[in-house]
């Protein structure tokens, strides 16, 4: 049985003089729910059910549905036009009058020739039809299969906004986070409907920052961003001036040897990230080489699904199914970079609620040591979970200290922001903050810009020239250009993680972008169509 979804449409009658052409303008889509501040009603559809813009290349063709019904007037208004992606395949119309016939409520029509059923709910002057057509008619028992599921989307249909009041940004993000073009999942979190309280409007950001994060080039993702890194800047920019002021060995000391100097003699190595900085993941990708001399084997990272190691180590690079924050593109280059230093990657979140989540990854990285006691491990961690003391809760660095009796190293670079010399300033914890209480063991201040180039700073370079695959498309103002390896590509497909992903501006200046040399996939998306162009080019 499938399972239903729920489309919330707020109800609300109004001339019919701009009715026809409100009525999809007003439609707030994402996923398998819609929902039309305008005019009002609640519907479920199906989870294999997805929505079709209703534009003039289909409107002959629903013309011509409509008509083959002989109930239906013809300047009835669509509301929305769905098709299946799997077994039964059949598509459906919604459709809305305000004005009132004499057919009853619910199954109006069987056409067992033309295989198409319509039903019909009514309330106060108005009509909603939900007309079914098959598009698989050598099933000889698809009109049941017609009515049986049209009976449980139009009864659905109701008019209140209750379920637009318990919607919530989770709900929006959930259905949108597996989408591959990122500027409908942006398009469709900046859109939403919701009543923004404090609480939502974070969530909003949230979710908002995040999926930008996966974009180079990104005025949007720098906009979101400005205003809380200034009011943290104004917090710790004093602080940290005095202590470099005073402490003048650290700008002649480069951090990537102090981090050397510290992790030497340490058997667990912890270090966080917030997931909204891709800069944080390119710090990671430069600490390997160290790591890696000083004998760490063993990668733990928190964003790796359970299960999903396995594959990961065999094939030797990530992929979307490798995990959510991963799909960012310099995430999946720390894990490609660990992965040819011959680093064994291993998951241990536990996101089940069977147990503590902080004592469960640290049970799971107690595991490693299990099997292998001389074991050096780099955890690589979100935001609080590498903290050793927490006024509020024992988190997993805490945990993993009681249950070992290993003490390890911890480095955080989520909390400390501020303008520096350097790109990366490595500052004992204790000595920025007398009253630490030892929350971590250092701080880590990255100013790093990312680029590609940061993390494949050895390899030749050439240029892609962009005018040359966007001249076809000036009516766009901006693209999404993913760039895939093409070898990894041809494995997996669209399964696969982009080397790059940015916003191409038609009035930007650039026109070529410096790139690895190699063969790879391009795919350009905008709003409106995902897949603008593909096809494989040759950097050289």
């Amino acid at each position: 049985m499938k399972k239903i979804f729920l489309i919330l449409i707020l109800f609300f009658f109004y001339s019919c003089s701009n009715l026809k052409e409100q009525i999809v303008n007003d439609n707030y889509t994402y996923s398998n729910k819609l929902f039309n501040k305008r005019m009002g009603i609640y519907i479920e559809y199906f989870g294999d059910m997805f929505f079709i813009d209703i534009n003039k290349s289909n409107q002959q063709h629903l013309k011509q549905i409509i008509l083959d019904t002989k109930i239906i007037d013809s300047k009835t208004s669509i509301v929305s036009y769905l098709k299946t992606n799997s077994e039964p395949f059949y598509e459906t119309v919604l459709l809305f009058t305000n004005k009132t016939d004499s057919l009853p409520n619910g199954l109006v029509l069987n056409n067992t020739k033309k295989h198409f059923v319509v039903l019909k709910k009514s309330i106060k002057n108005s009509s909603f039809y939900l007309l079914m057509k098959a598009m698989n008619p050598n099933n000889s028992d698809i009109n049941n299969t017609l009515i049986q599921d049209g009976e449980k989307i139009i009864n659905s249909l109701s008019f209140d906004n209750k379920q637009l009041e318990q919607t919530t940004f989770f709900d929006i993000f959930n259905g949108v986070r597996e989408l591959d073009n990122y500027l409908v999942a942006i398009d469709k979190l900046k859109n939403a409907p919701l009543i923004l309280n404090p609480q939502q409007k974070f969530n909003q950001f949230q979710f908002l920052v995040t999926i930008n994060s996966f974009i180079s080039n990104n005025k949007e993702y720098d906009s979101l961003l400005h205003k809380k890194m200034l009011s943290i800047k104004n917090i710790y920019q004093q602080k940290v001036d005095d202590f470099l002021l005073t402490n003048l060995k650290y700008k002649d000391t480069s951090a990537l040897e102090r981090f050397k100097s510290i992790i030497e003699s340490q058997q667990v190595v912890m270090l966080n990230e917030n997931h909204w900085f891709p800069k944080h993941r390119i710090f990671a990708t430069q600490l390997l080489d160290q790591l890696k001399a000083s004998g760490f084997k063993y990668l733990a990272i928190e964003a790796i699904e359970p299960l999903k190691d396995s594959i990961l180590n065999l094939r030797n690079f990530p992929s979307k199914d490798s995990g959510y924050y991963t799909r960012e593109p310099y995430f999946a280059h720390f894990i490609r970079k660990a992965k040819k230093l011959g680093f064994q990657i291993i998951p241990y979140d536990d996101m089940s609620g069977a147990t503590d989540r902080e004592f469960a990854q640290a049970s799971n990285l107690k595991k490693i040591l299990q099997a292998d006691p001389n074991a050096k491990i780099f955890v690589y961690a979100g935001l609080s979970h590498v903290f050793e003391q927490d006024p509020n809760t024992k988190r997993m660095a805490q945990w993993f200290n009681e249950i070992t009796g290993i003490n390890p190293v911890t480095f955080d670079q989520s909390k400390v922001f501020a303008d520096t010399p350097n790109e990366i300033e490595i500052i004992p914890a204790d000595k920025l903050f007398k009253d630490n209480n030892k929350v971590v063991d250092y701080f880590i201040i990255n100013n790093i810009t990312p680029s590609l180039k940061q993390v494949y700073h050895k390899e030749e370079y050439g240029k892609i020239q962009l005018q040359n695959l966007l001249k076809r498309t000036v009516k766009n103002k901006c693209f999404l250009i993913k760039i895939f390896d093409k070898e990894e590509f041809d494995k997996i497909k669209f399964n696969a993680i982009p080397i790059s992903i940015f916003y191409y501006y038609l009035n930007q200046p650039i026109r070529t972008i410096d790139f690895p040399k190699g063969n790879y996939y391009i795919n350009i998306s905008t709003l409106n169509n995902d897949n603008l162009y593909t096809g494989t080019i040759l950097v050289d």
